[in-house]
């Protein structure tokens, strides 16, 4: 089936004419990346519904997309880390959209907007949106940088603060196809950490440290913080002040672990061969 969304070339239709994709993305990056700026200076306030979602990514992307703010009329599929013998995960059907935003965002205001609700209440429900929010998908293209915007809101409103700028995009994006399947372990995980202020701190001085210091892209790279009781196998990459940095060896594929400088047996040094057990974190 056609897409009615992009030129022949497979280049999204835009406001600037722009039929290059690469040239389109710097293009797509400045200009929603003021429009951005300017949301979280200005703040995003209650009722926190699907018009509200809607209305933050008219706002993001006016300047790019004739379709900005409406729900797509096309079908979207995740393909990423499927194998070939599995076919790509459909997010909602276009035609189911407005119902399962009704259903969404309906349980959303029952339930007080996340209000008064605990710490691990509040990761564990804010978790369980954002995967039902993503499996939505509602935009043709824009639907994680709208979400992060409202979900951002949504906590600081309920008394919480999300770190989203701690998550790597390899990272979101595993969560994402996992929430496809109905598993929300990842997500939850994901507002655990993003929600806890020491664990941003680590996590943050990490990404400074692999900004500058790898020939992998850091948002190719999935980064997280240990879990307390948890054992690791792998390779320590360095220590910094009160936190240590290891190469995790796991399948289905390698990733970064964040841990308490506490948990480790004395006189290691970086690329040495490493087994702990998280205490800490």
């Amino acid at each position: 089936m056609s897409d009615p969304y992009v030129y022949e070339n497979g280049t999204l239709r835009n406001k600037l004419g722009v039929e290059d994709a690469s040239e389109l993305s710097v293009r797509e990056d400045q200009l929603t990346a003021a429009r951005q700026a300017i949301l979280i200076r200005k703040g995003v306030e209650a009722p926190f519904d699907f018009a509200k979602l809607k209305e933050i990514h008219r706002q993001i992307f006016q300047d790019v997309y004739e379709w900005a703010g409406k729900p797509r009329t096309c079908e979207l599929r995740k393909a990423a880390y499927l194998s070939e013998d599995e076919d790509p995960q459909q997010f909602t059907p276009s035609s189911k959209i407005e119902a399962e935003a009704k259903r969404i965002f309906g349980s959303l205001t029952q339930g007080g907007e996340l209000r008064g609700l605990s710490h691990s209440s509040f990761t564990e429900a804010a978790a369980d949106l954002f995967v039902e929010i993503n499996n939505l998908h509602p935009f043709r293209e824009g639907n994680g940088r709208a979400q992060r915007i409202f979900l951002n809101a949504l906590a600081k409103n309920a008394g919480h603060e999300l770190a989203f700028d701690v998550v790597t995009r390899e990272r979101m994006i595993a969560v994402s196809v996992s929430g496809l399947s109905g598993d929300v372990e990842g997500a939850k995980r994901l507002f655990l950490e993003i929600s806890d202020p020491r664990r941003v701190m680590a996590l943050r001085k990490a990404l400074t440290f692999l900004k500058t210091s790898t020939a992998v892209p850091w948002n190719d790279l999935y980064i997280a913080t240990t879990t307390a009781g948890q054992a690791y196998a792998g390779v320590l990459v360095g220590m910094a002040s009160e936190d240590y940095m290891m190469r995790v060896s796991e399948a289905p594929q390698d990733w970064i672990a964040i841990g308490d400088i506490g948990d480790l047996p004395e006189n290691l040094s970086a690329g040495d061969n490493l087994s702990v057990t998280a205490k800490r974190f």
